[in-house]
């Protein structure tokens, strides 16, 4: 039996350390999440502080297990830089998308793709295509360079000094390599960058040492092994073992499924198809569509964990979710729906799936592309996962489109896949079984199966997923000398509430409005969406990346119907005219959704202010919002309208909308957050469960001190000898004030309530005597008054 090998598996997310026994199986396994940070435009890798914490659990493991060799696997599409032992420039996030100026002029360089069999990726993700991002804004870069290294062959190089290549990672969607031709491609010899490709070196080969630091100070030396693309790794186990005609499905947040025995004349590059080139040089036909992402959106954030008996169960039953429930992938245009038998047993007529066996060039002989030729009947359930664990069912309904920028993140949880020792002939170390774990599924990966909205009040924690929909980091905001926000953080998950809270002027408008894109942040901050910084510079990017505000003062047409406030400067046209019945078939499936009884033809000066509220609500659902800022919406809301509106809050949670909600309304929070964010005085201050929500701590963290501190309150008992400085009897003006009688004595302080439209603004008007004629009698410090007027001087007068 071969020594353990620790293998280094680098992701953008997450980065990975397993620890492989010579029987394949995984012994040790910890993980850190790289830093990202901004270089003027771009996005970089902080690489020295990745370095470090793998030169840190690398010594941890060689002492605890007595590793004597390490390998690298890389995921997506990178490169580094380098000469003279350094980086020339940083490691590029392969998420990045060129400035549009420049982008169409890199993309008409790419060579043709019956060359590469490369596409056109969205969002970079194409090597090549960084490498002439780079070129473009500064051609000195690639002239100082001595080595072009892909990504697993930077981390090679760092530990073994050899500037080395790799085929399967530098042949994946590259645009650099040539799989008919087994070269590089007309690129690199256009660009002139062949001299900069270091040499070929096979996928585990051994390439040096790397001396190790123990924690008693002495040294040992690990053999270096040259690093691999991730999912071909996978793929040359199988093939090690003789399996020529067969699918691989290497799941992750990108699904990506290889088929050897595919013709590559079948790839359409529009539909995600491409070809991956194997360690040994092979081109093999390759399908992808963004798995993560499509799971979280098909389970609705799901998070408990799911066994393998449940995910055979549900393969039993022949339920299957079809893409697209995210946009993207070999099936575009269609909407993700489930199909198969329903899981409670309940029949369905039965119909075809929307995918023809012609829209699939894999469906041959593979058992995935015969199972697809079958009738099905629409499956009841919405998760899979409920179908195998018992979860309550719920109808399927149609799921938003993404962005092309939120379908290429990197998101969403990653399924196990097999740690079995890869390469192992060129390790040395013979042919091992796939690892025994996997396929176990991360438990944040699983189905959300529940209709009742109100149940995610208390379950609001669970349905967060791992990664954040939104992130805004250091964010700062000045104005002149005035400094509104200093390096405030906030983060918001998919189905959730997420409270901002703090005194007037702590930040919050400031902060949010920077999300909306009527402010610009300082330089120095980020805002990231399902992972990728987006820049948010006016209100139509912001729209544009699923970011609706609803202000306090609703910003609706009085004069215009429901549908028509919704669609606003969207209207659907024929001929060049508006379609009102069109209008009309587009909002009431929304109004619906939200349980709006009033239908899309209401015009909205008819409405209430909490109907009104509902259609703010309505239209930012139109813009296919995955974020909604509400600011104070209950205000002017009576208690029934406020508690409707809480019911479609809990609506759009179930939906996977996450709701950032400002109020000074402490039972509103109790009542509807998830989390807590506090800002003071422009600045962070920390973020509350709701578990660990209490009065006291809230307030201390808005103020900076325990009230108890702050306000010292006396009460004195009611003296009802005391002489009323003010006294008012059977005030009215006929319309909203009908015989009120009150009086006000010395050292008392008189409250007014009662909810918009009771009369309070026109009482005042009258005692001030800014509405003439009240109908009334005015006593001051006893005396009659003839006027609102005079009583208002004798009150001024008067000895307090």
């Amino acid at each position: 039996m071969t020594s353990p090998i620790a293998v280094f598996d680098l992701g953008k997310t997450n980065s990975k350390l397993f620890v492989i026994a010579g029987d394949g199986a995984v012994i040790d396994e910890v993980r850190t999440r790289p830093v990202w940070r901004d270089h003027g435009d771009i996005r970089v890798l902080d690489d020295e502080a990745l370095f470090e914490w793998m030169r840190r659990e690398l010594a941890r493991v060689v002492e605890g297990y007595a590793v004597s060799r390490i390998m690298f696997s890389g995921h997506g599409c990178t490169f580094a830089l380098a000469a003279g032992g350094e980086l020339v420039h940083p490691i590029m996030d392969y998420e990045q998308e060129p400035p549009g100026e420049i982008a169409d002029r890199i993309d008409a360089m790419a060579p043709d793709f019956h060359e590469t069999f490369s596409p056109l990726l969205p969002l970079g993700f194409n090597y090549g295509r960084h490498l002439l991002w780079l070129d473009a804004r500064d051609p000195s870069l690639i002239d100082k360079t001595e080595s072009i290294l892909p990504y697993p062959q930077f981390w090679t190089w760092k530990f073994s000094g050899r500037p080395l290549s790799e085929v399967s990672y530098l042949g994946c969607h590259s645009h650099l390599w040539a799989p008919l031709k087994d070269d590089f491609s007309s690129l690199v010899d256009r660009m002139g960058w062949r001299s900069k490709m270091p040499p070929l070196v096979g996928a585990g080969e051994d390439v040096g040492r790397y001396a190790v630091t123990l924690s008693d100070g002495r040294t040992t030396d690990v053999a270096v092994h040259n690093g691999v693309h991730d999912s071909n790794s996978a793929l040359y186990f199988y093939r090690s073992l003789g399996f020529a005609d067969f699918t691989l499905v290497s799941s992750g947040t990108w699904v990506v499924i290889f088929n050897p025995a595919s013709a590559l004349d079948r790839l359409d590059p529009a539909r995600d198809m491409l070809a991956n080139v194997t360690v040994d040089h092979k081109p093999v036909a390759t399908i992808r569509f963004m798995g993560g992402r499509e799971y979280e959106v098909a389970s609705r954030g799901w998070v408990k964990p799911i066994s393998i008996e449940a995910i055979q169960s549900v393969i039993a039953q022949r339920a299957f979710a079809l893409p697209s429930f995210a946009a993207g992938g070999p099936v575009q245009g269609h909407a993700g729906r489930f199909v198969g038998p329903s899981v409670e047993g309940r029949n369905a007529p039965p119909r075809r799936s929307s995918i023809s066996p012609d829209d699939r060039p894999f469906a041959r002989s593979h058992r995935l592309g015969q199972h697809h030729r079958h009738r099905r009947r629409p499956c009841e359930v919405g998760p899979l996962c409920a179908a195998a664990g018992g979860a309550e069912t719920r109808p399927d309904r149609p799921h938003q489109q993404q962005s092309g920028r939120q379908r290429a993140g990197r998101s969403g949880p990653r399924l196990r896949r097999c740690r079995q020792k890869p390469l192992h002939q060129r390790l040395r170390g013979g042919s091992t079984p796939p690892d025994a774990r996997a396929g176990r599924l991360s438990p944040h990966m699983a189905a959300d199966g529940r209709d009742d909205a109100r149940r995610h009040r208390s379950e609001g924690e669970a349905r967060m997923t791992t990664r954040p929909l939104l992130e805004m980091r250091a964010i700062s905001k000045t104005f002149g000398p005035a400094r509104a926000l200093s390096g405030v953080d906030l983060v918001a998950y998919a189905g959730e509430v997420h409270a901002l809270m703090g005194e007037n002027g702590a930040g919050k408008s400031t902060l949010m409005k920077i999300l909306s894109g009527a402010y610009t942040a300082d330089p120095g901050g980020s805002v990231l969406i399902d992972g990728l910084p987006v820049a948010l510079g006016n209100p139509l990017k912001a729209k544009a990346n699923g970011i609706a505000v609803i202000y306090q003062e609703l910003s609706l047409a009085p004069n215009l119907s429901v549908a028509q406030n919704m669609f606003l400067g969207a209207e659907p046209a024929r001929f060049g005219v508006i379609d009102r019945a069109g209008l009309h078939r587009l909002a009431q499936p929304i109004l619906t959704q939200l349980g709006i009884g009033f239908g899309p033809g209401a015009r909205v000066s008819e409405l209430s202010l909490g109907e009104r509220q509902m259609v703010e609500i309505a239209r930012a659902l139109t813009t296919k919002a995955r974020i909604i800022v509400m600011d104070e919406p209950t205000t002017s809301l009576t208690s029934r309208e406020t508690e409707r509106l809480f019911d479609v809050i809990e609506r759009l949670k179930a939906d996977g909308i996450a709701v950032i909600y400002i109020s000074h309304r402490m039972e509103e929070i109790y009542q509807l957050s998830d989390r807590v964010s506090v800002l003071r005085d422009g600045a962070y201050v920390g973020t509350l469960m709701r578990e660990e929500l209490t009065a006291s701590k809230l307030v201390s963290m808005m103020v900076g001190r325990d009230l108890s501190t702050f306000y010292k309150k006396e009460h004195r008992a009611a003296d009802d000898a005391r002489a009323a400085v003010l006294e008012i009897k059977d005030i009215g003006d006929g319309r909203r004030v009908h015989h009120c009688s009150f009086d006000v004595k010395a050292g008392e302080v008189l409250g007014i309530a009662g909810l918009v439209g009771s009369g309070r603004t026109e009482l005042a008007r009258l005692i001030y005597g800014a509405d003439p004629k009240p109908r009334a009698s005015f006593f001051s410090m006893g005396r009659r008054s003839p006027s609102a007027r005079r009583a208002k001087r004798w009150t001024r007068a008067s000895p307090t």
